[in-house]
């Protein structure tokens, strides 16, 4: 009898010793592919503002880990591009997805239904979309203006909207479009006098 529980004391240890480290094995394997995705990111996309991971998701019982990227370019534009690129590691074949969210400064493409989930699709649709005379009278004027866009959780009684401010050093003003995000639309744009 007491030999069985010695036995059965140091199989459980033995158990808890592999469960360690095979989790220790996947820590280093979601690190490195990490490392990997973000040093080919930077040699595809050297030019890219943002390179970064979203996600990474666990598939095949840990075998393969599937990472998500967000690849930004041209943040201080009227026309920043934004690609959602996703990568399997282990790498097979270096095959990799790329999902076009903005491209060619549109909105929305191919999309029936649009939700403006991102910072670049707001800061088009805040000078392409009907109602934007005055953010696209501005840049028309401010060829320097720059972009700032936030999700606020709540504006003039509507939740989840969307501020593009657009800002140019050598103008007097600024020009702040509301974009409202469950209804696909802008709410207002208003020239804001700097403060003196």
């Amino acid at each position: 009898m007491r030999r069985e529980i010695v036995l059965l004391i140091a199989m459980l240890a033995l158990l808890a010793g592999l469960l360690y480290f095979s989790k220790a094995l996947h820590t280093t394997s979601e690190t490195d592919a990490k490392k990997f995705f973000l040093e080919n990111l930077a040699q595809n996309y050297p030019a890219a503002d943002v390179r970064e991971i979203m996600d990474v998701v666990s598939l095949d019982d840990g075998k393969t880990l599937r990472l998500k990227a967000r690849v930004s370019s041209g943040l201080s534009t009227p026309c920043p591009e934004r690609l959602h690129i996703y990568y399997n590691f282990p790498a097979k074949n270096f095959i990799y997805e790329i999902e076009n969210i903005t491209a060619g400064c549109v909105v929305c493409r191919d999309t029936p239904t649009c939700v403006i989930l991102w910072p670049e699709e707001a800061i088009i649709a805040s000078h392409k979309y009907p109602g934007s005379n005055a953010a696209a009278g501005y840049l028309a004027s401010y060829s320097d203006a720059v972009p700032n866009a936030a999700m606020l959780p709540q504006y003039g009684g509507m939740q989840n909207v969307w501020e593009v401010k657009w800002d140019s050093p050598s103008a007097s003003d600024s020009v702040i479009v509301h974009i409202s995000q469950p209804q696909n639309s802008i709410v207002d744009a208003l020239s804001v006098p700097k403060p003196a």
